[in-house]
């Protein structure tokens, strides 16, 4: 979405051209961000003129909703594809963490530029119409959330938990950002816990995501099957108050390390349990960066788009994430709507 400032770095940094690529049904989120396109294909993107998307005829239908212009790829060989593509460029850039070995290996290795870091840090801040599509996207993982809370009498299984999710983001036309985690009993001590056929009684954590038109959401509540005895009432409310304590603090100028030593701060007796670091950036990928954790020295900055979800896990006993992704400004923004209550189903 920021070609202009992509082709201002490439300017810059004297690359010739950038070859980004998904030749084996790899989703390339670079591609897809600067292109709007996420099938097979190669992008170009050149310092002053327009890019230069090709792709297969069998994927040329899918181009449709592409903001650059699309081609379809000429029958030739693919190496010869790209010394086409380069024949006059002295330095090509690439993104290192996804080129394969086999693709870097056409040019010499004097000619290549490593562009992905600059590529992680143009995507770390959204622009208005991608926290609109995340808003977007957070509506509908909101609604499936309550609609699977009405209907939670009727579960037997974590698995069916998470199966009746991932069917009502398929009945909504999306799909999930990634496995959904249903978490009951002790099991919710295991943050990334893959679900049973059994559904315990006590605290459930509920950790689910929704990918819609190439954006994900990332959302976690936790719930209780039954009500909940006095010692997990009092850790939920202690995770809640820390994660509210802390989503002032998502504003431009903060260091993320420091958030996440205010939650550990807010936990108080329960902070050794808190295994995890508090947040992450999400957008295309349901993990971006900055993280919010110890080590972190990134300074945020207006409208990344960063999530808070401290979690306190005891092992064999229970477990308690609350998790909202934020949009950081002045006034920080979360972007869903659901209640942060102890829920008791």
């Amino acid at each position: 979405m920021k070609l202009r400032q992509l082709q201002q770095i490439l300017k810059d940094k004297g690359v010739d051209i950038l070859l980004l690529h998904s030749l084996d049904e790899q989703f390339n989120a670079n591609m897809f961000y600067l292109s709007g396109y996420d099938s097979l294909g190669i992008l170009a993107v050149y310092p002053t003129e327009p890019p230069r998307l090709l792709v297969p005829k069998m994927e040329f239908g899918l181009t449709k909703d592409a903001r650059v212009r699309a081609e379809i790829w000429p029958k030739r060989r693919f190496p010869d594809v790209i010394a086409d593509l380069t024949k006059d460029a002295k330095s090509i850039g690439l993104d290192f963490r996804k080129a394969t070995l086999a693709f870097a290996e056409d040019f010499k290795k004097d000619q290549l530029c490593d562009l992905s870091g600059d590529l992680i840090l143009l995507r770390s801040t959204k622009t208005e119409d991608e926290i609109e599509l995340m808003q977007q996207t957070q509506r509908i993982a909101d609604d499936v959330f309550r609609k699977t809370v009405s209907h939670f009498k009727r579960f037997s299984s974590e698995q069916a938990v998470a199966a009746f999710m991932d069917s009502a983001m398929r009945d909504r036309g999306v799909k999930e950002s990634f496995s959904t985690i249903v978490a009951s009993g002790p099991n919710a001590a295991i943050p990334h816990h893959k679900p049973t056929n059994k559904l315990h009684k006590g605290l459930c954590v509920i950790d689910f995501g929704v990918r819609y038109r190439g954006y994900c959401s990332d959302t976690t509540r936790t719930i209780s099957c039954g009500n909940p005895i006095k010692e997990q009432e009092q850790v939920y409310h202690v995770v809640k108050a820390a994660q509210e304590s802390c989503t002032s603090r998502y504003k431009p100028g903060t260091v993320a390390a420091d958030i996440d030593a205010k939650a550990r701060s807010a936990l108080g007796m329960y902070r050794s349990h808190f295994i995890h670091g508090l947040g992450h950036g999400i957008g295309i990928d349901v993990h971006e960066t900055p993280g919010i954790r110890a080590s972190e020295k990134t300074v945020l900055k207006n409208a990344m788009v960063i999530s808070n979800e401290p979690g306190v896990y005891i092992p064999d006993k229970m477990g308690v994430r609350i998790e909202d992704c934020i949009v950081v400004g002045k006034t920080p923004r979360i972007l869903s709507k659901l209640s942060r209550d102890l829920v008791v189903v």
